[in-house]
């Protein structure tokens, strides 16, 4: 069963994957925080998921600082006449865009 805990081995599992943790580390595809030290059943599936959540945060974080970079290039680089404020504009747009997805 998904979400039972304490296996030791994938067999103990009849989902087939027994989660290692430590502590009180999320399992992926269960709520709440389990037991200490326990491990925990759950899928395949659900690991993938989490998994490509996470790749997908990290993304956006890099995407974000990237963004925050150029914004911060171009406000040193503007000179006096303002001839960068289009840019700025499509940078701030990035940032606000970034950031809701996060």
């Amino acid at each position: 069963m998904k979400c039972q805990g304490d296996c030791n081995k994938n067999s103990d599992c009849a989902s087939g994957v027994c989660f290692k943790r430590d502590g009180y580390h999320a399992v992926p595809g269960c709520k709440g925080k389990g037991h200490k030290g326990k491990d925990y059943c759950t899928t395949q599936k659900a690991i993938n998921k989490a998994k490509a959540e996470a790749e997908a945060y990290e993304k956006s974080k890099k995407a974000l600082a990237k963004a925050a970079a150029d914004a911060k290039a171009i406000t040193m680089n503007t000179s006096s006449d303002c001839s960068t404020s289009g840019n700025l504009a499509a940078l701030s747009e990035k940032l606000i865009v970034h950031a809701d997805s996060l």
